[in-house]
């Protein structure tokens, strides 16, 4: 597969007109946009979340579980486009008809310095089940319906088996209020 070309945005997360390959946008440490999507769903009273496990081959947190589903916005895509396109890729869900809520965007410096994103996120209500799901691309190895509660003690209980972290899963719980719940109750 050829390697995808990234818009480069500047320090404030606007369009500069230039793109360039993944790998120098890494190496260079050069602003661009990225995608994270929470699929949540109620049930019996209580919120889950969607949870993968990233697959065995990743750069990046190999074999760990995430909260997040996402990616790269490729050059010339929308915000949108991507996180349909990542949905469809990652975990093989048509994800045209599905209601996405906005819940800001997160400017993210990697400990490394060299990933610099704009993390452009979003919620949406799913509630298909899990084994009509497929994993297209080799990014995802499995996924899991898992509350918040049990979520938050696997972290704390086993932090090596995740990619999230205990302060980044509350942050994004909070988002969660702020957007969805909160938003729910003044309909």
């Amino acid at each position: 597969m050829p390697e995808e070309y990234l818009d480069i945005v500047d320090e404030n997360g606007n369009l500069t007109g230039t793109k360039e390959l993944r790998s120098i946008v890494h190496e260079k440490g050069l602003w661009h946009r990225t995608v994270h999507i929470f699929l949540y769903k109620r049930e019996n009273e209580k919120v889950y979340f969607l949870v993968q496990q990233r697959s065995k081959d990743k750069d990046r947190h190999p074999d760990e579980w995430t909260i997040v589903s996402g990616g790269h916005v490729i050059a010339g895509a929308s915000t949108m486009e991507a996180v349909k396109s990542e949905l469809e890729e990652e975990i093989g869900l048509d994800a045209y008809d599905l209601i996405f809520i906005p819940a800001g965007i997160d400017p993210h410096i990697s400990k490394s310095g060299k990933n610099n994103e704009f993390v452009h996120m979003f919620f949406t209500n799913f509630n298909g089940r899990v084994d009509d799901l497929h994993f297209n691309d080799g990014e995802v190895q499995a996924v899991a319906w898992k509350d918040v509660d049990e979520i938050k003690k696997e972290i704390k209980q086993f932090p090596n088996n995740w990619a999230d972290t205990e302060s980044r899963c509350e942050y994004y719980m909070e988002l969660f209020e702020k957007f969805v719940i909160k938003k729910e109750t003044s309909l």
